[in-house]
């Protein structure tokens, strides 16, 4: 693809506006809205166009769910009967065609994902069935069986029996098999079993299953609620602030976590930050991260930059990295930071995570698989699946007994240090 050629036309009225050139902007783009609302290339069109306009219902509304409503009008033979419009354009929608449909029909079913755009464009409210007025559900997705149910009562016609299915056994979501992140949350409740766990956005957000994770809320915000509840158990008593540990990935602590570590230092919190550093950002599709030496092209980079001295940058002192597959190390690590964060001279203590995640190709091709299998010492007790949580850790259910799924298992030896009983071993 040719690069397009690179022009910056100087108008500081738009692009540094201040209160004045606002306020002239916010006219400009009211104006330009009511333009475009009466555009005939915007206008809402019927995708029924054999069906006469001379009913006193219709139908209007956009994206996929106009498909169910579409296939449900043809199934009941009313396609002929109820007209169907679809909007071209949610907002603004066409001004001509709002009045031609207020003047036309007394009945208005309104279908849309997820929030009412169209609907609080239509004035005429006693007209309207939709989320507003509760004939569609205001949250949850429009499915075709409620799609139907929606319908029919809208057209007054009998509901639909349909078979109840049965339903299957709930399946959450999971880390991978081999995932390093599970070692790290395994090791993280060993540690700091009644512990506060303000976690971030990544994958590692399924810390949940491993009761790692308490708070979700937006990138960054696992330090800064961290040095929140310090500061709010501290000002309660200093002798009965819990262990907090805030987790966060490598990419998200480039992206939002800096500042809100350097704020945290600042004033005085003390908590404990694991640095889940897995080189990549795995959730949105493995791009490198600042720290890899590789730009997003692929090519490689004559920087890099380092967590650890980014860590110490803001002015955090203690400063440990260890490989979470190193399960025994990792977990007497994390008890030293335990240990400073409560020292008198002590502060915020930052354990790095280290270990490539096993969705990047190159790794996976070269790093030592082990084999791994259950011996009779297992008893079944559950212990590997209730607290590590690796897909490839299956029951057995008529032999009281866990075994592995060599299908997804990546061979990376972690539950051998998980089983009480040593019932699980690894060769080479």
């Amino acid at each position: 693809i040719e690069p397009k050629e690179a022009l910056f036309e100087k108008e500081p009225t738009r692009w540094a506006a201040t209160p004045k050139f606002r306020f002239l902007l916010h006219k400009a783009l009211n104006e330009k809205l009511e333009k475009i609302s009466r555009l005939e290339k915007f206008k809402p069109e019927k995708m029924n166009p054999g069906c006469k306009e001379n009913g006193s219902s219709c139908i209007l509304g956009s994206g996929v769910v106009l498909t169910y409503v579409w296939e449900i009008l043809r199934d009941l033979g009313l396609l002929d009967t109820i007209p169907l419009y679809r909007a071209k354009m949610p907002f603004p929608l066409n001004n001509v065609f709002i009045d031609f449909l207020l003047e036309k029909y007394d009945r208005i079913l309104v279908l849309e994902e997820t929030y009412p755009v169209i609907e609080q464009q239509l004035r005429d409210r006693f007209k309207i069935f939709g989320r507003l007025n509760g004939h569609v559900p205001e949250e949850g997705e429009l499915l075709p069986e409620i799609v139907e149910d929606i319908m029919t009562t809208f057209l007054g016609l009998p509901q639909v029996k349909r078979p109840v299915p049965e339903q299957a056994p709930p399946r959450r979501p999971t880390l991978c098999p081999g995932c390093p992140h599970r070692a790290s949350f395994y090791a993280l409740r060993k540690v700091f079993r009644k512990g506060i766990y303000p976690g971030d956005i990544g994958c590692y957000t399924l810390g949940l299953n491993l009761e790692a994770v308490d708070t979700v809320l937006c990138m960054g915000a696992a330090i800064s609620q961290a040095a929140g509840f310090y500061h709010s158990f501290k000002n309660n008593s200093e002798d009965e602030v819990p262990d907090i540990v805030a987790t966060i990935g490598d990419s998200t602590f480039f992206h939002s976590g800096i500042p809100a570590l350097i704020n945290a230092v600042v004033e005085g919190a003390r908590f404990v930050l694991l640095i889940l550093d897995n080189s990549t950002t795995a959730m949105t599709g493995n791009q490198p991260t600042p720290a890899t030496g590789k730009r997003a092209s692929g090519e490689i980079s004559d920087k890099k930059v380092s967590i650890n001295k980014v860590v110490e940058a803001c002015g955090v002192e203690f400063v440990r990295e260890e490989d979470p597959y190193n399960l025994k190390n990792f977990i007497e690590l994390l008890k030293e930071a335990r240990e400073y964060v409560r020292a008198p001279d002590g502060g915020i203590a930052v354990v790095i995570a280290k270990h490539p995640c096993l969705m990047d190709r190159d790794y996976r091709q070269q790093m030592t698989k082990l084999k791994v299998r259950i011996t009779d010492k297992c008893k079944s007790c559950h212990y590997c699946i209730d607290n590590f949580e690796c897909p490839a850790l299956v029951e057995v259910p008529d032999e009281d007994r866990v075994t592995i799924d060599y299908s997804i298992c990546t061979g990376c030896g972690v539950c051998v240090s998980v089983c009480p009983r040593k019932a699980i071993v690894a060769e080479t």
